[in-house]
């Protein structure tokens, strides 16, 4: 039987994520005037929004599933919330991106916005807002595989009637969805918490018991949302933040540094970056149950101290880059094989 709880602190705002914003964006206070409108905490466990304005820019600060997001609204539209990393990326027009960037905490996403802080106060005046958005939507989109068609390939009849039919009926379902969405607004934000599951919080406290009774585990943050009934807990313990997550039923853990809490990755791949030598990529340890990470923690969170994180950092950078590769080189071997059968099969039909 799920529970839900909403439990939230009934007293104060959250003084440590305020601390933190004004420590690490002290350059917002002290040289533009900047200021706190908001600070409260939301449902579940350590969760809290703090809101920031600052020239005709507003910043929301978000402590949440086990990490921070952060996201940027003009004055002119308050509620017009994108995430800074795309917007960042917006204004930084001669700049061709690649990948979207990674910052591993707030510290180092406040160097670019300390940069582009005018940049990004001009494109979201109310004239350059909507092509701003635009161009944030697209940066979103950076690093996206994207399938596509040979110009031999000639689409199937039945295919040809999909798309014709497509094409006539989305265009109405986008204007009864406005006018669903004018009727029935969207009551919550899909970022915002509305309680905690214990029940899920009790199935994580089983899953690290060993973290709770052998190296003082505890909680920080806990919530349950309302898309899909997905649910978040994280867990600090040694130099380590264990995080759970139930997406449409599905339970994945992963890890980040304490020193740099935004670096996510799976738990496998940081003992792999643990045990690299001479920069050769180690097999997967294959971590089939999250309880056989007793048999990694301490190492894994040595690897991760403030001494030795910068390497392990590099390493697990290697990592990633070398499964992405494996993965795209993937794609294009199915593509191609998909590509030919279809040429293939066009072919045969011509004939």
């Amino acid at each position: 039987m799920r529970t839900i709880t909403n439990n939230i602190p009934t007293k104060g705002p959250d003084e440590q994520l305020e601390k933190q914003v004004l420590r690490d964006l002290s350059f917002l206070f002290t040289n533009s005037g900047a200021s706190v409108v908001s600070n409260r905490w939301l449902p579940g466990i350590g969760n809290s929004e703090l809101i920031v304005e600052v020239k005709h820019l507003r910043f929301r600060f978000i402590q949440g599933w086990g990490s921070l997001q952060v996201s940027v609204a003009p004055s002119h539209t308050p509620e017009g919330w994108r995430e800074l990393t795309v917007m960042l990326m917006a204004v930084r027009t001669e700049v061709d991106f690649t990948s979207k960037p990674e910052f591993g905490s707030l510290a180092e996403q406040a160097a670019w916005l300390r940069q582009d802080l005018d940049r990004l106060d001009e494109a979201c005046s109310q004239e350059r807002f909507a092509g701003t958005v635009l161009k944030a939507k697209e940066a979103w989109k950076v690093g996206f595989v994207v399938w596509g068609h040979p110009r031999s390939y000639r689409p199937s009849f039945g295919v040809r009637c999909l798309r014709i039919f497509a094409r006539l009926i989305i265009p109405p379902f986008k204007v009864f969805a406005w006018i669903y969405r004018l009727v029935f607004p969207r009551k919550k934000d899909r970022l915002e918490p509305i309680g905690s599951d214990e029940t899920f919080v009790e199935k994580v406290r089983e899953d690290l018991s060993f973290l709770f009774a052998e190296r003082g585990a505890r909680i920080t943050s806990s919530g349950y949302y309302w898309s899909f009934g997905n649910a978040c807990v994280a867990v600090d313990a040694g130099n380590l933040r264990i995080r759970a997550i139930r997406d449409r039923g599905f339970v994945s853990y992963d890890f980040a540094a304490l020193v740099m809490p935004w670096l996510w990755n799976p738990i496998d791949r940081g003992v792999m970056a643990m045990n690299m030598k001479d920069n050769k990529i180690p097999p997967s340890p294959s971590l089939w149950s999250i309880r056989r990470l007793t048999e990694y923690f301490d190492e894994l969170s040595e690897a991760c101290s403030v001494e030795r994180f910068p390497q392990t950092r590099r390493n697990l950078e290697l990592i990633r880059d070398d499964s992405r590769k494996k993965y795209y080189d993937s794609l294009k071997r199915g593509q191609q094989v998909l590509h030919r059968e279809k040429l293939n099969d066009s072919l045969h039909l011509r004939s």
